[in-house]
C-alpha cells in the first residue's frame, strides 16, 4: 500500500445503530452511494436524510449549507425542501419508524352484530 492510500474506516450497520441509539441521535444525513440501504437500517433509531443518487462535492456543500441554515428556524421537512430546491441534490427524508406498531385490527362491529343475529 502506498503512502497516499489509507484504510477506510468501516463499521457494521448494526453497530452504528447501537452507537446512534446510545447517543440519542435524532437525525443522520447520509451522502454515500449505499445511503438508502443504510437509511433503512437507521430509521428504527432516528430520522435519516439520504442521497438517492451520487452527489458532486459542490452540490453536497450547497445542500449542507442550505439545510443547516434553515434547520434551526424551520421544520425538518421545510429545511429539507429548501435545501433540495437550492442545491438540486437528490435527497430524501426517511422518517423514524417505531420498533413496533401498536395498531390493532379488530372485527367490524356491524359485521359482528349481523353475524350474531342482532
Amino acid at each position: 500500500m502506498s503512502r497516499l492510500q489509507t484504510d477506510a474506516d468501516v463499521i457494521p450497520a448494526d453497530d452504528l445503530v447501537s452507537l446512534l441509539r446510545a447517543a440519542q441521535t435524532r437525525l443522520t444525513v447520509i451522502t454515500s452511494g449505499d445511503s438508502l440501504a443504510l437509511a433503512t437500517s437507521l430509521i428504527a433509531t432516528c430520522h435519516a436524510v439520504a442521497a438517492r443518487d451520487m452527489l458532486s462535492s459542490k452540490m453536497a456543500a450547497v445542500w449542507v449549507d442550505a439545510f443547516s441554515s434553515h434547520l434551526s428556524t424551520s421544520s425538518l421537512s421545510e429545511a429539507l425542501d429548501y435545501a433540495i430546491n437550492v442545491s438540486g441534490a437528490p435527497m430524501r427524508l426517511y422518517a423514524r419508524q417505531p420498533d413496533s406498531v401498536g395498531v390493532r385490527f379488530e372485527p367490524n362491529r356491524a359485521k359482528a352484530a349481523r353475524a350474531a343475529g342482532h
